[in-house]
């Protein structure tokens, strides 16, 4: 037997059988063979050499920027897929989708909301619809700046959008206007065949020179002082275009006349005929016309034809027209769109003066799926929790101001007792109804006022709506903030008393908690 490395030089060694390390460090299959610096041979175990041994696909879980996780890269090795989980991670789309949902970018499958709109209104942006569907073929107008051209789009019943455009319709009569200046008489503008708003700026005299105290207008159309001579001694008189003398007079002396002086014109002067500038008295010739209908523009209403019935339509807070004078007392109540008033009755309506006060309360009530009224117990308004229930006259999505609810001797104190007459002025509150179904519920809010109760009396009584609203949002109304308000005023009698309640517009499907927090108003006049 031969050691390794024995009398064997430069030769490539080869074994047929098993070769044995000798004084090698004891090994397990773990450990490695390693030669050292100064090539010796030995094991090490400072790295272990493995693989892949196994994969499997482990649970469906959520991504945290991977859309998978691979857990060990050795050995038995897991593949994980992982699930979109919102954000910017990466993952594979989550399960829960439907026809109608859509997934969120917090990985949640949720339906749209606000896919609908409203008509549009003067402060929320909506809707509309056109008048018709016929395409206009006349080009629209360029834009203009000029005043009083601008109308408001408006809608009419049927959501249309539409504006109304004031037009006045010209009366028949004059067409066309022409005028012609005169020797002595002239206008600054000449018109010939004119239409529309005609002038015939400064009419006057045409003569030249200065008018003045000393000065005459003399035949040859000017303006003279006239020559006085110290004595006459001859006379001559010459007839004028438009007057003439009867006797006309060349150098006379002595006792001249000079006849009648008049105008010279020929024609007949009549209260028809005019002088003319050719001197001559004349029937101005002008067009003519016949009233065939009469027609007035509003206010003023005309029945046609030419003789026509004429009136006037009263004014409204809209349109002009003719009015009638309020009374005080209806100024005072304001009650009235078409009356006009007086400054006796605005003094009148300002001396009626008034302090306010305020009522806050809170409540909650346990709702059932009925349709009706619930109001504060028997231990007052003040008991945070609402416990009495009515059907009333109506049921709450049916209120109306002649409605009523019936409430026994006790729970009189449920309601709030008025010591002086004032008047009520409104409320204004939020409500917010949890768990009830359908989710569309709307709450509504009414006050309702009772006389005195007589004392000791034991009977039920039965007080009317005196202001109700409810909210008028649309979809789904829970655990949201439904506003409620109310500007509806009523007269309250000192010892009376008001009972506020809250009811749902509909039966409920499921029974749930309502909250809510309402102020009330009241206004006492101020002695």
């Amino acid at each position: 037997m031969k050691w390794i490395g024995q009398n064997i030089q430069d030769f490539i060694s080869r074994f047929r059988n098993y070769v044995y390390i000798e004084k090698a460090d004891t090994s397990i299959s773990t450990k490695a063979l390693v030669i050292d610096e100064h090539g010796k041979i030995g094991t090490n175990s400072a790295f272990t050499v493995s693989g892949v041994t196994s994969v499997t696909v482990g649970p469906a879980a959520l991504s945290s920027g991977a859309v998978t996780t691979i857990t060990p890269n050795v050995g038995s090795v897991i593949v994980t897929p992982n699930a979109y989980a919102g954000t910017t991670n990466v993952g594979h789309v989550p399960a829960g989708g439907g026809a109608t949902t859509f997934l969120r970018g917090d990985a949640t499958w949720v339906t749209p909301t606000d896919t609908t709109y409203a008509m549009m209104t003067d402060v929320v942006l909506g809707l509309g619809k056109l008048e018709n569907n016929t395409t206009q073929a006349v080009a629209a107008n360029p834009a203009s700046a000029t005043a009083s051209r601008t109308y408001g789009v408006q809608k009419n019943a049927s959501d249309q959008l539409v504006v109304n455009v004031p037009w006045t319709t010209p009366i028949s009569g004059v067409t066309s206007f022409t005028n012609i200046a005169g020797i002595f008489v002239a206008n600054a503008v000449t018109n010939a065949g004119a239409t529309g708003a005609v002038s015939l700026g400064r009419v006057d005299l045409t003569a030249t020179g200065i008018p003045g105290a000393t000065n005459f207008l003399c035949g040859d159309n000017t303006w003279k002082i006239p020559i006085m001579p110290t004595h006459v001694t001859s006379f001559t008189n010459v007839n004028g275009t438009f007057v003439s003398a009867g006797t006309v007079n060349t150098g006379a002396s002595g006792t001249v006349t000079t006849g009648i002086i008049d105008l010279s014109a020929t024609g007949t002067p009549s209260g028809t005929t005019f002088l003319r500038g050719d001197n001559t008295w004349a029937v101005p010739s002008y067009a003519t016309g016949t009233v065939t209908a009469v027609t007035g523009t509003l206010p003023i209403v005309s029945s046609g034809g030419t003789t026509p019935a004429i009136s006037i339509n009263a004014a409204t807070d809209t349109t002009t027209g003719a009015v009638e004078l309020a009374t005080s007392a209806e100024t005072i109540a304001g009650a009235s769109a078409i009356l006009s008033t007086t400054p006796a009755g605005v003094k009148a309506a300002i001396d009626a003066r008034y302090t306010y006060s305020y009522f806050a309360y809170s409540f909650r009530c346990a709702t059932t799926t009925d349709e009706e009224w619930y109001f504060p117990s028997d231990n007052g308004i003040t008991k945070y929790e609402w416990s009495n229930r009515d059907a009333g006259s109506a049921v709450p999505g049916s209120i109306a101001l002649t409605d009523t609810l019936t409430i026994d001797r006790y729970s009189f104190q449920a309601g709030i007792f008025i010591p002086q007459a004032c008047v009520f002025a409104g409320f204004y509150g939020t409500v917010r109804m949890s768990n009830n179904l359908p989710n569309t519920t709307h709450p509504v809010i009414a006050i309702f006022y009772n006389a005195p109760i007589p004392d000791g009396s034991t009977a039920s009584i039965t007080p009317g709506c005196i202001a109700f609203d409810t909210t008028a949002g649309s979809g789904n109304r829970l655990n949201r903030m439904n506003v409620i308000e109310s500007n509806q005023e009523a007269a309250l009698a000192a010892g009376s008393v008001i009972f506020p309640a809250f009811g749902p517009d509909v039966a409920l499907t499921s029974t749930g908690t309502t909250i809510g927090q309402i102020t009330l108003k009241f206004k006492t006049l101020i002695p």
